[in-house]
């Protein structure tokens, strides 16, 4: 069986104004949106299992520590250029907060802005270009999106086989080119 990529779809009144609007507002030629869905909640503020805080069901600090220094470099980027934002989107993503200094779009309480976990599924769709993911339920979401280039560390057991990659890998400076931004 070949795998392959989709786009998800709304129904009619799933896909309202509210959510046309949101996209409309923070969709931009100039701006490449990174999503970072991987759980670092070190004060288990959302997570139960301490085995789960960095990363998800498989720790691993060396992998989580790698995954770190590539979103740093990207955060620098972001500072100097303003031509990537990152979207925040797990609410177990607690401490990206208090480690990315460049601004983020912030999904990770959908609900507080009147949207349901398919709306902002589509949402975040729409808006990356690119997925930082951890084996997790939300990467087997994700990744199955088509038209976005997804990273995946630790372990692709999660992830769509089309998206594999080493990407995550090689330097920074792949990404960037592979957005158009170097």
């Amino acid at each position: 069986v070949k795998s392959s990529g989709f786009r998800y779809r709304l129904s009619s009144h799933m896909h309202n104004n509210e959510v046309k609007n949101f996209i409309n507002k923070h969709k931009s030629d100039k701006t490449k949106y990174i999503l970072i869905s991987i759980s670092w909640d070190e004060q288990m503020k959302f997570e139960v299992q301490s085995d789960r805080v960095r990363g998800g069901p498989l720790s691993n600090d060396n992998e989580f520590n790698n995954l770190k220094k590539y979103v740093k470099q990207l955060d620098d980027f972001a500072l100097k250029t303003k031509k990537i934002k990152f979207i925040l989107a797990s609410k177990k993503a607690v401490d990206w907060e208090n480690y990315i200094k460049s601004e983020f779009l912030d999904l990770r309480t959908f609900e507080e802005l009147g949207f349901t976990l398919s709306q902002t599924i589509f949402i975040i769709q729409e808006l990356s270009d690119v997925t930082l993911n951890w084996p997790s339920t939300f990467s087997i979401w994700m990744t199955n999106c088509k038209n976005i280039i997804h990273l995946t560390w630790h372990d692709d057991k999660d992830t769509a086989k089309w998206t594999r990659n080493d990407l995550h890998k090689q330097p920074v400076k792949n990404l960037l080119a592979k957005l158009g931004l170097i």
